[in-house]
């Protein structure tokens, strides 16, 4: 039980940790802040609400419960505070639309494993439009709340004796065609990107964006985020600490947390990329001193007269890049589809799932995973020189 506040020497953030044993389970609530007063009053927070649900899982609960009431009590007290606001909005939104009218009325004790099955079975029925109520990733993720709720009541609370969404199989929706197609749109190809560098009828900072993208795996709004103090020019590496939301406005930048806590992140640069951040940097200053009129509060790496570039603004640059080159535009993930460019590259070149998700900042979620996505720089450069030598190899 203990609230520490304590300096990461590698993020150069004050790191916040939270722990509470909650019915014989350690809760841990984790992050980074700016200032070590900042990180007491977050991380304060965070326990107290850890407080809270040590508080509730005391409250009698029986197998009689109403699932929706149980899962209610559950998600606010568990999970919501540990989501992010869009996460949260998503979860609610299957739970509302999907979970609760279909067996929110039911006590836990009736919903049994072949109950569970039909219901999932049931969310594949196609519209008047021929489509399915649910795509495959939707029913995984539905599932997955419901899953987790059980898991909660059977092993945590012990009111039921068994979880029935074990051994639930996931019906597949697309056909193995489109299943294809899906995993060709998660990626551009080498050809399409050299296709896509060499247009030329946008503003420079467009093609500057893109080559991040592909070469760094950072997010859009990771990039667009990017402030000048957030480069180490001595060390060749972008610290990730933060992102900007999606709703910003050229005159409003609203600055959130990264997506997870192994976003917050140290990101080098192979000598290219570095090369354009360098040459941003310069171009700004020289913009700064020329029109001191245009001076911002923050200092974007990637801006246009002082403001930050915009998400929408890249993308609808891309997309018209797109067509003039006749590369397929991924309408769901476009930008994102960098991200998984660079994934494959460092896939290619050798590179461990380890040292990829370390890189990227994404996980998997295990413990396992964690324990070794917090390892010291070490990995991360022998990273960066592996993709760098590959780079040379391919002639990217």
């Amino acid at each position: 039980m203990a609230l520490t506040v304590k300096f990461d020497k590698r993020l150069k953030k004050w790191e916040w940790r939270a722990r509470l044993t909650v019915n014989g389970k350690q809760r841990e609530r984790s992050g980074y802040t700016s200032s070590k007063n900042e990180g007491f009053e977050i991380g304060g927070a965070a326990f107290s609400k850890l407080n809270d649900m040590k508080k509730k899982a005391t409250q009698d609960f029986d197998e009689n419960m109403l699932l929706e009431d149980f899962m209610e009590e559950w998600f606010s007290t568990y999970r919501e505070i540990e989501l992010k606001d869009n996460t949260i909005k998503n979860r609610r939104g299957f739970m509302d639309n999907h979970i609760f009218p279909a067996m929110g009325h039911m006590p836990l004790k009736d919903i049994n494993r072949l109950f569970y099955q039909k219901f999932i079975n049931s969310l594949t029925k196609k519209d008047a439009k021929g489509n399915p109520k649910l795509s495959s990733g939707s029913i995984k993720i539905l599932n997955s709340i419901v899953n987790a709720c059980m898991e909660y009541a059977t092993y945590d609370l012990r009111i039921i004796d068994y979880n029935p969404c074990v051994k639930i199989k996931i019906p597949q929706t697309k056909t193995v065609f489109e299943i294809r197609e899906d995993e060709l749109n998660k990626f551009y190809s080498e050809n399409q990107i050299a296709s896509i560098m060499a247009d030329s009828q946008e503003i420079d900072i467009i093609y500057e964006s893109i080559h991040v993208f592909i070469n760094t795996g950072i997010r859009l709004g990771e990039l667009c985020g990017l402030l000048e103090g957030a480069y180490f020019q001595e060390e060749k590496y972008l610290l990730i600490d933060k992102q900007i939301k999606s709703k910003s406005t050229k005159k409003n930048p609203i600055f959130g947390e990264p997506k997870t806590t192994e976003s917050s992140r140290i990101v080098y640069l192979d000598d290219e990329t570095d090369s354009i951040i360098r040459k941003r940097i310069s171009k700004n200053k020289e913009f700064r001193m020329a029109h001191p009129e245009f001076r911002q509060k923050h200092n974007f790496i990637f801006n246009i007269n002082g403001f930050h570039v915009l998400q929408n603004y890249i993308r609808a640059c891309l997309k018209r890049i797109c067509t003039r080159v006749d590369v397929p535009y991924h309408t769901k993930h476009p930008i994102h589809a960098f991200r998984h460019t660079h994934v494959k590259r460092l896939d290619e070149a050798g590179l461990n799932e380890t040292a990829i998700q370390q890189r990227i900042g994404h996980t998997k979620g295990s413990k396992i995973t964690k324990a070794y996505t917090h390892m010291d720089d070490a990995l991360n450069i022998q990273t960066i020189d592996i993709y760098s030598s590959y780079k040379k190899i391919k002639g990217f």
